[in-house]
């Protein structure tokens, strides 16, 4: 089992300590990339979720599970994959003996094809159903920050839409199971998560009560193998995954609540039992990193990477850890090698940007980020580091387009307006860089006095 291994970053945050606009500079730069997830997105269109719900709310249905008499004990929602075929959760198709799926006002007869148990995932056929089928896609090509809308049913009502983000990846099995800040609903369970292309990317799962916007999704990318696990997975693969998924979500609350010195404890009482497990190993490099260990965080990584040598967020994860420490050249090399493994990863490039500009090798951070921003150019915080790249370079007129690039897709991208105040004082535009001062006021009251201090004010 794998987690994102960047959350909690934030708090590593440097401050804004220097004296003279390229020293402030410097550290801006250097804050952006120590807070920054793989990757940050900006406002969508105001009609995209209307646009995305018109799409594929009639392939969404309701699933009914009754007893033998016909009562009903359970409701849930289920998705239109294929002509007279519905995906939902095995926890509400198998809560009774009878299935049946409402689409529109009609009501058709069901049967369980299918029941991958250890996915929660179950194919339903329904003979006389006519609905479109969705077009899936992978968790592969999500990012943590990006805009998605969970679709269904809940208590078997009408159908309903809510809009979140994706709040973290979290890798299980060969998949990742998906965090949103998407509310799901009771009698959601089986619905459908899309992206804002209206691609299905998860069916939506579950939530835990015990905290705000701890929603989840399973993978779409585990349906294709739905059949094959229903007949032939074996005990020993089954039982690992159980595990994992045990393990993955008594891990949330503490990230949750940032309790990463708990979560040193709860990972080694999980390493003392299953040693082999790269997944808690991981947990605990997240842990030590977020507490500033980072000499304990980049051994618990290695070891990650020993179990898995594939394993692309820990080498993601080692890079920044060894960028944090101050040794440049394995950061650079652990970021490399995540690249090597996942080249359309564009978290993968930007972090190799990061590495690269830590070594103060500009033009290599400049094209690394350049490839993120191919992959994913809706990243408000690629634009920043894009900029603030050029401005090392002392090409400060393209480093303004840059942060202004970054303002675009998120108005409140505090790091944009920094760095472009900074921009602005070392062109000698000292009008222009109070308007961004201006701005900072309303954001981040503590960096408009920053970048004043440091920069505005004559030396």
């Amino acid at each position: 089992m794998r987690f994102h291994p960047y959350q909690g970053l934030a708090s590593l945050a440097a401050g804004f300590p220097g004296k003279t606009c390229r020293r402030a500079l410097y550290w801006f730069l250097v804050a952006t990339l120590t807070v920054l997830p793989v990757s940050s997105f900006g406002s969508q269109p105001n009609n995209l979720a209307e646009q995305v719900f018109s799409k594929v709310s009639p392939s969404i249905v309701v699933v009914m599970v009754g007893n033998a008499a016909g009562a009903i004990s359970a409701q849930g929602s289920g998705v239109v994959i294929h002509p007279q075929t519905v995906i939902t959760n095995c926890h509400v198709a198998r809560a009774g003996a009878r299935v049946q799926v409402r689409s529109g006002k009609r009501t058709f007869a069901a049967k369980v094809q299918y029941a991958d148990t250890d996915h929660d995932l179950c194919e339903l056929t329904v003979p006389t159903l006519v609905a479109p089928s969705v077009v899936i896609s992978s968790v592969k090509q999500l990012e943590v920050g990006e805009t998605v809308f969970a679709v269904g049913a809940p208590e078997g009502l009408d159908l309903t839409l809510s809009q979140g983000l994706v709040s973290s990846l979290r890798p299980v099995g060969d998949s990742s199971l998906i965090q949103t800040s998407a509310p799901i609903s009771p009698g959601s369970s089986g619905g459908g998560l899309f992206d804002a292309q209206g691609r299905l990317i998860g069916i939506t799962a579950f939530q835990m009560t015990a905290g705000q916007n701890l929603n989840f999704a399973l993978p779409a990318d585990w349906i294709a193998g739905i059949a094959g696990n229903a007949k032939t997975e074996q005990l020993a693969a089954k039982e690992k995954l159980s595990s994992q998924l045990h393990f993955l979500l008594q891990v949330v609350p503490f990230e949750d609540a940032k309790n990463w010195t708990g979560l040193v404890q709860f990972a080694r009482t999980r390493i003392e039992k299953a040693p082999d497990d790269d997944g808690a190993w991981s947990s605990l490099a997240e842990a030590y990193g977020n507490l500033g260990q980072y000499k304990q965080a980049v051994e618990a990584e290695k070891e990650a990477i020993r179990l898995d040598p594939d394993f692309e967020e820990a080498w993601k994860a080692l890079g920044v850890a060894n960028g944090r420490l101050g040794d440049d050249e394995e950061e650079v090399k652990a970021e490399k090698r995540a690249v090597r493994l996942k080249p359309d990863d564009a978290g993968a490039w930007f972090y190799l940007g990061v590495a690269y500009s830590d070594l103060g090798e500009n033009m290599q951070a400049l094209n690394a980020v350049k490839e993120s921003i191919g992959i994913k150019p809706d990243i408000s915080y690629s634009w920043v580091v894009l900029g603030a790249t050029y401005s090392k370079m002392g090409q400060y007129q393209q480093g303004v387009e840059a942060e202004n690039e970054a303002i675009h897709l998120m108005p409140n991208n505090v790091s944009a307006w920094s760095v472009l105040g900074v921009d602005y004082c070392s062109e000698g535009d000292r009008h222009s860089a109070l308007k961004m001062y201006s701005a900072l006021k309303r954001l981040d009251p503590d960096r408009a006095e920053e970048l004043f201090n440091n920069c505005i004010v004559p030396k």
